[in-house]
C-alpha cells in the first residue's frame, strides 16, 4: 500500500524525547484523583482509566464549546430585532469588513492546519507500515529457523540413523576378513553413538524453538488492516475540514449567506468528530509513550505471564550485546562436536573399507550415501546457527521499535497538535460566520418605486410606528356624508367626484388651489383607515402592479391636462 523510503537505524534503541515527553504526564485516576503508576501495562484496569481520563478531557472542551455556541445563539436570537434597529448602514458595513476579513484569515490559517494534518498523517501510517514489514520479516526468520531445525532434527534421528545401521549390515554381509569387519563393526557403533549424542542436542533446541514459537505476523497483519481504516477515515475527516474552510472562504468573499450558513453548520458537525479524534489521539499517544519509554520490560512481563515464552531466549534476542547469552550455544557446540567427530571416525571407515569398493561395489555406494548425508548435517548445523543467532531477529526488533516509537509517535503527535487548532479555529470561525450574515447588507432593487405608493411599506420603520401612534392617538371623526363634492383619496389621482370635467384644472391635471403644502396637509389628515387602522394591500398586489399604477396615473395626467386644454380653447 505504501511507497516507503528505506531508513537506517543505529543498532541500539534509545528513548524518544517525545515519548519521554509524554509519559511524565501524571497518570490520574477516576478514584480520587490520585497519581497512578505510568508503566505500560494493558492488562491492569486502573492503568486504562489513567488514560481515559485524558482522552476524556477533549470531550469536556467538546461540552463547554457546545454550550457556549448555544448560549450565543440564543443571545443573537434575543438581540436581533433590536439590533437592527440601532444598527446603521454605515455601521453596518463596516462590521462586515471586519467580519469577512477574520473569516478569511481564520480559513486560511485552518486551511494550513490542516495540511500538517494530512503529513502526520502520512507520517503515522509510513510508522507503522515500517513496523508491519519488521515484523513480517522477524515472523519469517522464526518460520526459517524452526524448518530448518526440524529440518536438521529429521535427518539426523531418522535418515543419517537408518543408513548407518544399513552399513553395518553390508560390512557384515559383504567383507570376509573378521578382522576388518570387527574394525569397521566397532566404528560404525562409534559414530553411530556420536551422531544419537548429536540428535539429543538437537531436539533440545528444536524443543526450545517450538515451546518459544511466536506468530507475530497475525499481530501485524491485524495492524496492517486497522491501520487501512483509520487512515481512510482521518483522509476523510481532513477533507471535510477543507471543504468547510474553502467554502468559508468563498462565502466571505462573495458575502453569500446561504454559504455562510452552510459552512457554520458544517463547522458545527465537524467540531464534534474532530474533538472526538482529539480523545483518541490522546488515548493512542500516551499508551504508546508509555510503551516506548521501557519496551523490554513490558515485552520480559508478557514472557512470565506467557508459559509458552523464556525468558531467557526473549532477554537473548531484545538485548543481543556482547554480554547476551545465547540458550542455544552449548546444545549448538555439542551437535557441532559430534558430528565432527562422527565426520572423522567416517573418514577411518573410508580408508578401511576402501579396498574392498572394487570387488563389493555395495560397500562404496552405502558410504558414500553415508557420507553425503553426513555433509548435509554438518551444512544444515550451519545454517542453523546463523539462524538461531540474534543479530537478524534483534535488528528487526530494533526497526519497529523505532518506526512505531519514533516515526509513527511523532506522526500522531502532528495530527494531535493540527486536530487540536483546527478545532478552535472552526470554532471561532463559527462566530465570525454568524456575525458576517447579521451584518450583510441587503442589495438595492435595480428600478424605481413609487414612494408615495400607499401599499408599499415605509423605508422608516419607526417612522411608521410614530405615525400609526398618532392615528390611534388623534380623535375619531365622523365621516362626512352630506352631498356634494368631498375629497377623498381616489380623488387625488382622479379628480373631484362625478363634476371633474367642470372644475377648472391645474397643470398635469390638479384642482386649482391645490398646492404641494395642501396635498401634503391632505395625505397626513385624510389617511385610510377602517375600524382596525391601515387599509392592507390586496393579496395580488406587487410591485409590478405599483409601477403598472403610477405609469397609469401619469397617462390620465397627461389626457386631463389635454382635455383641460381643449376646455379653454
Amino acid at each position: 500500500m505504501w511507497q516507503l523510503i528505506p531508513y537506517y537505524y543505529s543498532e541500539n534503541y534509545a528513548v524518544y524525547w517525545l515519548a519521554k515527553w509524554f509519559h511524565s504526564w501524571p497518570h490520574i485516576t477516576y478514584d480520587g484523583f490520585k497519581v497512578y503508576d505510568s508503566t505500560f501495562d494493558p492488562e491492569d484496569k486502573t492503568y486504562i482509566e489513567t488514560l481515559i481520563f485524558w482522552a476524556g478531557l477533549p470531550v469536556v472542551c467538546l461540552i463547554l464549546a457546545l454550550g457556549v455556541l448555544f448560549i450565543y445563539c440564543c443571545c443573537q436570537c434575543c438581540n436581533r430585532r433590536r439590533n437592527n434597529f440601532r444598527t446603521g448602514i454605515h455601521a453596518q458595513i463596516k462590521k462586515t469588513k471586519i467580519f469577512q476579513w477574520l473569516l478569511i484569515i481564520f480559513a486560511l490559517l485552518c486551511t494550513g492546519v490542516i495540511g500538517v494534518g494530512f503529513y502526520g498523517n502520512e507520517g503515522m501510517a509510513s510508522g507503522l507500515q515500517h513496523f508491519v514489514n519488521s515484523a513480517d520479516q522477524a515472523n519469517n526468520t522464526i518460520d526459517t529457523t524452526e524448518k530448518e531445525v526440524s529440518t536438521l532434527n529429521r535427518d539426523l534421528s531418522s535418515n543419517l540413523t537408518h543408513e548407518i545401521t544399513d552399513l553395518r549390515v553390508v560390512f557384515n554381509e559383504n567383507i570376509d576378513n573378521r578382522t576388518v569387519k570387527q574394525d569397521l563393526d566397532q566404528l560404525t557403533k562409534r559414530m553411530s553413538s556420536f551422531i544419537e549424542t548429536a540428535v539429543l542436542n538437537v531436539s533440545s533446541i528444536n524443543n526450545i524453538v517450538e515451546d518459544n514459537s511466536l506468530d507475530v505476523g497475525y499481530f501485524a497483519g491485524e495492524v496492517e488492516k486497522y491501520e487501512y481504516f483509520r487512515w481512510v477515515g482521518v483522509i476523510v475527516v481532513l477533507c471535510l475540514q477543507l471543504i468547510i474552510c474553502l467554502l468559508a472562504l468563498c462565502g466571505a468573499g462573495r458575502t453569500s449567506k446561504p454559504i455562510l450558513a452552510g459552512v457554520s453548520v458544517l463547522s458545527t458537525f465537524i467540531i464534534i468528530v474532530v474533538w472526538m479524534m482529539v480523545g483518541g489521539e490522546i488515548f493512542v499517544i500516551m499508551g504508546a509513550s508509555d510503551f516506548c519509554v521501557d519496551p523490554n520490560q513490558f515485552l520480559i512481563k508478557e514472557a512470565q505471564r506467557n508459559s509458552r515464552l523464556s525468558e531467557d531466549v526473549l532477554r537473548y534476542y531484545i538485548n543481543c550485546n556482547a554480554t547476551s547469552m545465547s540458550p542455544f550455544k552449548k546444545s549448538l557446540q555439542l551437535a557441532s562436536k559430534d558430528l565432527s567427530l562422527a565426520d572423522s571416525v567416517l573418514d577411518d571407515i573410508v580408508r578401511k573399507a576402501k579396498p574392498y569398493y572394487l570387488e563389493e561395489p555395495t560397500v562404496k555406494s552405502q558410504v558414500e550415501l553415508v557420507s553425503s548425508t553426513l555433509q548435509v548435517c554438518q551444512s544444515d548445523l550451519q545454517e542453523v546457527t546463523a539462524s538461531l543467532d540474534c543479530t537478524t531477529i534483534h535488528q528487526d526488533y530494533t526497526t519497529a521499535l523505532y518506526s512505531v516509537c519514533y516515526d509513527a509517535l511523532t506522526g500522531t503527535s502532528l495530527l494531535l497538535a493540527a486536530s487540536v487548532a483546527a478545532g478552535f479555529l472552526l470554532f471561532i470561525s463559527i462566530f465570525f460566520a454568524a456575525n458576517l450574515v447579521k451584518n450583510i447588507v441587503k442589495r438595492k432593487i435595480d428600478y424605481e418605486v413609487d414612494q408615495e405608493d400607499p401599499f408599499l411599506p415605509p423605508n422608516n420603520p419607526t417612522l411608521e410606528r410614530f405615525r400609526r401612534n398618532e392615528d390611534i392617538n388623534r380623535p375619531y371623526r365622523r365621516p362626512d356624508t352630506s352631498p356634494g363634492p368631498r375629497l377623498s383619496y381616489q380623488g387625488s389621482v382622479q379628480g373631484y367626484g362625478s363634476d371633474n370635467d367642470a372644475r377648472p384644472q391645474g397643470p398635469l391635471g390638479t384642482p386649482a388651489g391645490y398646492t404641494a403644502g395642501a396635498r401634503s396637509s391632505f395625505v397626513d389628515d385624510s389617511p385610510l383607515m377602517t375600524s382596525g387602522g391601515f387599509e392592507s394591500p390586496p393579496p395580488s398586489y406587487t410591485l409590478a402592479m405599483s409601477r403598472d399604477n403610477q405609469n397609469n396615473s401619469r397617462h390620465q395626467n397627461s389626457r386631463n391636462s389635454r382635455n383641460s386644454g381643449a376646455s379653454l380653447v
